[in-house]
């Protein structure tokens, strides 16, 4: 008798995480079901068998008739720079997402969401951030996705609804859209490396590993919140970049006050160098161990940008 597969819905498939998710899942594992807003939308790398279904976040009516037969959703569809829709998607639209899970007795929900929830209120204090620090968000994509966070957690249980909560660091990896690490990866193949202190640290996971860790758990029960990726000293960071490209790293240490300058004029979603804050992925290592981890994910990446040209 041939097993019944599970049936998972996959939202934000086409961007950079669902495209690399997708090129990893098994497709004869399970039923795969896509929910976009553009059915027409071509999505790079979709299975063979996948089922499209068109709604939008922000549409209940859409979302119930797409979850139909669903047991399990991988959410990965967020708003993140365009500022008149995030409450609309982030908020709104996890009530939405939620409401026609449990209308259609959805068993499992593995939400993505991000460190930056817990803000910047630790920027200026070295140490550790684990999933029980205090959550201080600095702008309105960090705190509609701690308030989404907060509407999974207080929805985990009803109808017997399991949801669990993965908060990735800076994610990089092939395919990356706006990609900074490209740019330091250029600074380092030409030689101008900057540190603001030896002590500076890099929060970052590789695409693959992220994608690792959301199929682990369409298998694994675990609920909760956990923080994904491993922080590493940047001038480790720097010299695995530099072995990868061949090239001697020359780091040069600057003064702080240029530092807080610097990082006046940055605007970026995430904090991904800090000087000594570490997010701690301890709780999730206790059961799940990176298939590649930041060095071999580094390596891979920047044979990509060689092989495509990209690093001036």
């Amino acid at each position: 008798m041939e097993k019944i597969k599970n049936k998972i819905a996959i939202t934000g498939a086409s961007g950079f995480i669902g495209r690399h998710l997708l090129e990893d899942i098994d497709p004869d594992a399970y039923d795969l079901v896509i929910i976009t807003r553009n059915a027409e939308k071509k999505i790079e790398g979709l299975p063979f068998g996948s089922t499209i279904r068109q709604a939008d976040l922000s549409d209940f009516d859409s979302l119930s008739t797409a979850l139909i037969g669903v047991n399990i959703i991988i959410n990965i569809a967020a708003e993140v720079r365009n500022a008149s829709k995030l409450e609309e998607t982030n908020i709104t639209g996890t009530r939405n997402l939620i409401r026609a899970a449990i209308e259609n007795n959805v068993s499992r929900i593995i939400h993505l969401s991000s460190v930056g929830v817990v803000g910047a209120q630790y920027n200026k204090t070295p140490l550790r951030i684990d999933e029980l620090s205090e959550c201080f968000p600095k702008n309105e994509y960090e705190r509609t996705k701690l308030e989404s966070e907060r509407l999974f957690r207080e929805a985990h249980g009803r109808r017997g609804l399991s949801v669990v909560i993965v908060r990735p660091t800076n994610v990089f990896g092939e395919h990356h859209p706006f990609n900074a690490l490209l740019n330091l990866i250029s600074h380092v193949n030409n030689g101008k490396i900057l540190l603001s202190t030896v002590s500076a640290v890099v929060n970052y996971v590789y695409v693959k590993d992220l994608c690792a860790i959301l199929l682990h758990l369409i298998k694994d029960d675990k609920t909760g919140i956990f923080n994904v990726g491993s922080p590493v000293p940047l001038k480790d960071f720097i010299d695995i970049i530099a072995a990868e490209l061949g090239k001697k790293a020359n780091k040069k240490l600057i003064p702080q006050i240029l530092v807080n300058f610097i990082e006046m004029l940055r605007v970026a979603k995430l904090r991904a160098v800090s000087n000594g804050i570490a997010y701690d992925d301890s709780k999730l290592k206790s059961f799940f161990d990176y298939p590649y981890g930041v060095e071999q994910g580094l390596n891979r990446t920047i044979e990509h940008y060689k092989k495509h040209n990209l690093i001036k």
